[in-house]
Formats: structure tokens, C-alpha cells, sequence
């Protein structure tokens, strides 16, 4: 996707980012966000995206560079300016609050269905 060079009216700007903002918080299931993202973005955006959360992901989690770079096939460039947007980007932050519940949930929902045995 080629950006264009010509700057819009802030206030315009400002009005579509907000109703993209808004379509994002407005989905809640998984299937209805994977169509929404597979439809505004570009496979290569969508799986740029998806590498980025991952290195953010199994940075917090301990990995190597080394580790981070083989799995996902990036560069110590890009694993080193996540790095140092985990510790300064409230975005990231946010990113990694959301798995980290993600998580969570899940291992307390599988120790709940083993002892009741659902």
C-alpha cells in the first residue's frame, strides 16, 4: 500500500481516525475483527502486524533476539525498536495486558474443567 504524500485537513484526519478507533472498540468477537482487519488491511499489513505483537509477546516472555529473529523471521533491528517500544509505548502495554489475561483465563479455565471434569 503506497501512502500519499498530500497532507488532508487535520480535522478530517482527526474525524477518520476516530471512526477507525471506534469500528476497532466496536467489535467484540474474533470472527467479526478477522474480517474487519482482513478487509481494511493488506495481508503483508495484517502478518506485519501480527510479527510485531509476537516479538512483543515472546520478548516479555524471556526469549533471545536470537530465538525472537528465527521463529518469526525478522531482524535485530525490528526486535530491538519493539523492545524499546515495550518499555515506553503505552500501546504496547496495552498489548501485552490483553495476552497476559488472555493467558490467564485460559489456565484458570482448564484447572477449572479438570476438577469438575467438563
Amino acid at each position: 500500500m503506497r501512502v500519499s504524500s498530500q497532507k488532508i485537513n487535520q480535522k478530517v484526519e482527526k474525524e477518520a481516525l476516530s471512526l477507525l478507533y471506534q469500528v476497532i472498540a466496536d467489535t467484540r468477537r474474533v470472527d467479526e475483527t478477522e474480517k474487519l482487519l482482513k478487509g481494511l488491511l493488506s495481508e503483508a499489513e495484517l502478518f506485519s502486524i501480527a510479527k510485531r505483537i509476537a516479538v512483543a509477546k515472546y520478548l516479555k516472555e524471556g526469549l533471545s533476539y536470537t530465538e525472537i529473529k528465527k521463529k518469526l523471521k525478522v531482524s535485530s533491528a525490528t526486535v530491538s525498536q519493539i523492545q524499546s517500544q515495550i518499555q515506553t509505548d503505552p500501546g504496547f502495554q496495552i498489548v501485552l495486558e490483553k495476552i497476559e489475561t488472555e493467558q490467564w483465563a485460559e489456565k484458570w479455565e482448564k484447572k477449572i474443567k479438570e476438577i469438575f471434569g467438563k
